[in-house]
């Protein structure tokens, strides 16, 4: 199902503020400005919102038991805040102290899936900018140098070639980096934890 963001923080009882945070934080993803919630990441927030929403009304549940049963108190709450609001307060700070939790669990973590997109997309804009820029600079030479067409055709495929290399290489760079980032997470994320 497709919402906006105002839909969807309706839905799972959310601030707007907050959705669109966390659309920035990238802990939900948007498409054309919606948010679909049948993608993976979008399934996995929504998980953790509803279990956090079940554990708020619990909280809030047992809040109420603590009121009948310690009459002294609630009247001197009565004096200073209506119930109402006092419930409302102690629900937004569980609320507040889960998703603080969770953002500490997650502060290391970011999904892969929503980094190589950004990173392809760069490379892909800075490789088209080059290439034109080159070709520019490459046909000027031409035209000052008077050189013929098949000398300018020449220096572009030797130009083509020089890029095609060092895109190879790039990517040879990037795979050994990806392999290193990966086995130190790996390491890290191993120190501590059972078996």
């Amino acid at each position: 199902m497709r919402l906006t963001k105002a839909e969807f923080a309706r839905k799972y009882k959310l601030n707007l503020d907050t959705v669109r945070k966390h659309v920035q934080r990238k802990k939900l993803v948007e498409t054309n400005r919606l948010i679909y919630e049948d993608l993976d990441i979008n399934e996995q927030y929504i998980e953790r919102r509803l279990s956090e929403i079940d554990g708020v009304l619990d909280i809030s549940e047992s809040v109420q038991e603590r009121e009948v049963s310690d009459k002294e108190k609630a009247v001197e709450i009565k004096k200073n805040k209506s119930l109402d609001t006092l419930r409302t307060e102690k629900i937004k700070a569980e609320i507040e102290k889960l998703e603080i939790g969770n953002q500490k669990a997650k502060g290391e973590l970011v999904p892969i899936e929503l980094i190589i997109p950004l990173f392809v997309q760069y490379s892909k804009s800075m490789m088209t900018a080059y290439k034109n820029a080159t070709e520019n600079v490459l046909v000027e030479i031409g035209h000052r140098k008077s050189l013929s067409r098949e000398e300018k055709a020449d220096l572009k495929t030797q130009f083509v070639r020089i890029i095609n290399l060092a895109t190879d290489e790039g990517a040879e760079d990037t795979q050994r980096s990806i392999g290193k980032i990966v086995m130190d997470y790996s390491n890290k994320r191993g120190v501590g934890e059972s078996k």
